[in-house]
């Protein structure tokens, strides 16, 4: 069967590439055609523009490295598509939606109104094209707001539905308020990254040459810099240093900015870290999945739905920090009587009915 998946896959974002290489490579392990549909949604791509980025950092800060900001953000995006070419089947933009016996729109945040500029048809199935082949939501989430939002909006949903032949979102929350717009079913599914052995990932890392470190990851702006305090205070509580996963130039050490830092970067870093500080969902799967001393650092008064809801899941809530942790007392994770892959091994099988589900429809 040729399977189209219809993504962030072209997204600086390791968690949007990484969770894109998920779904693709379990549809090609279960026989089938998969590719990636090079669609883009406008207020995705704008949010990653080079110039205006740039412009931005330029404006806000004032530090020497911004001066190189346009050569690390090239190296960076450099990083990723040498990534994405090795990795992702991407489909020919010649590809119509009418060619595939399914489309899976999902996972990601396909149904974030904030992120995607309001409505995205395509996201949404409401396409001339997409009348002509089944189209079915796949593991979507839409951030940490719980759709609908208003009563305009939720009319507008309803009828949306109806594109789909079955619908699995992320989040708990999400396909509470879904279910309430539609007779079908709304099935709960976990994002393809923790679908995935942690074998599979491994085999995508490289040599780390930095020992003993605590790394820290967060990919909102406004977030990354108390994150990465909180790891701070981690790494000297524990006598440890300090690493910060970057996503642009203004964090990091320059010798890995210089680099560049694709998606294996971050699954290798991850994977050897002594403990990961994270507010980010993906670093927090990937936490799991690692079997790493780790902690979530989620505001009190903003909360995270993604990260938490993922962690009610693995039993792991006691790993949810404020920005204010002073790791006073450090309880490590006992791994030897905790398995999250067994933890999560119920939520795993219902996804992956889910999947085999609309694929034999």
């Amino acid at each position: 069967m040729r399977i189209g998946i219809l993504t962030f896959h072209n997204a600086i974002n390791h968690g949007a590439v990484l969770q894109a290489y998920a779904t693709q490579t379990l549809l090609c392990d279960m026989g089938h055609e998969a590719e990636l549909i090079d669609y883009r949604n406008e207020a995705v791509e704008s949010y990653y523009d080079n110039m205006r980025f740039h412009l931005g950092v330029l404006l806000k800060k004032r530090k020497k490295r911004y001066l190189l900001s346009p050569i690390l953000f090239w190296l960076q995006r450099r990083a990723f598509s040498r990534f994405n070419r090795k990795h992702l089947n991407v489909a020919p933009k010649t590809r119509k939606l009418n060619e595939y016996d399914l489309v899976l729109a999902g996972s990601d945040q396909l149904w974030n109104l904030q992120l995607t500029g309001g409505f995205d048809d395509m996201f949404w199935g409401n396409t001339a094209a997409a009348q002509h082949t089944r189209i079915a939501s796949w593991a979507v989430s839409a951030g940490s707001k719980a759709l609908p939002i208003d009563k305009e909006q939720t009319e507008r949903i309803r009828t949306l539905l109806r594109n789909f032949c079955a619908l699995s979102v992320r989040e708990n929350s999400l396909q509470e308020r879904i279910s309430k717009l539609t007779d079908m079913p709304v099935v709960p599914v976990l994002d393809p990254t923790l679908l995935l052995p942690a074998e599979r990932w491994s085999a995508l890392c490289h040599k780390v040459h930095t020992k003993n470190y605590v790394v820290a990851y967060a990919v909102e702006f406004w977030d990354k810099r108390k994150v990465g305090r909180v790891a701070k205070r981690l790494a000297e509580r524990m006598g440890l240093s300090l690493v910060l996963i970057r996503i642009y130039a203004d964090t990091g050490s320059m010798k890995d900015a210089l680099h560049g830092f694709g998606p294996d970067d971050y699954l290798s870093y991850l994977k050897d870290a002594s403990y990961v500080v994270t507010s980010s969902f993906h670093g927090t799967a990937f936490a799991l999945m690692f079997k790493k001393q780790f902690y979530c650092v989620v505001d009190p008064e903003v909360g995270n739905v993604r990260v938490q809801d993922l962690l009610i899941k693995a039993g792991m809530e006691s790993r949810i920090v404020g920005y204010d942790a002073d790791f006073t007392n450090v309880e490590d994770i006992d791994y030897e009587n905790y398995d999250p892959y067994a933890a999560l091994a119920d939520e795993r099988r219902r996804s992956m009915e889910f999947l085999e589900r609309v694929i034999k429809k």
